[in-house]
């Protein structure tokens, strides 16, 4: 779930809230999106999560690493701030 003050950070710098991840999201043309290399910890009522995503698109694979704030809302994990890392080259599959 994600919180209604969620942010998106890129790695060109460019910040996304709520409405626009997904209204970008609707039309991204993602085969699949696989995280690994994952990391979490949880101090109180934050988690922090690094690692790396995967995400297929037809004829490439882009590789991010990334930086993911949870906070437990209510009794909920919310995702509060995602940030990319400075991406790998694009790979052919």
């Amino acid at each position: 779930m994600t919180a209604d003050d969620v942010v998106y950070s890129h790695f060109t710098g460019q910040r996304q809230d709520k409405a626009a991840i997904l209204q970008g999201a609707a039309h991204a043309p993602f085969q699949s999106i696989t995280p690994s290399d994952r990391y979490a910890r949880v101090i109180g009522d934050v988690g922090i999560v690094r690692g790396k995503v995967a995400r297929q698109l037809p004829g490439r694979t882009l590789t991010d690493g990334y930086l993911a704030i949870y906070v437990r809302r209510a009794g909920r994990w919310q995702l509060l701030e995602w940030v990319t890392a400075s991406p790998q080259n694009p790979s052919k599959p």
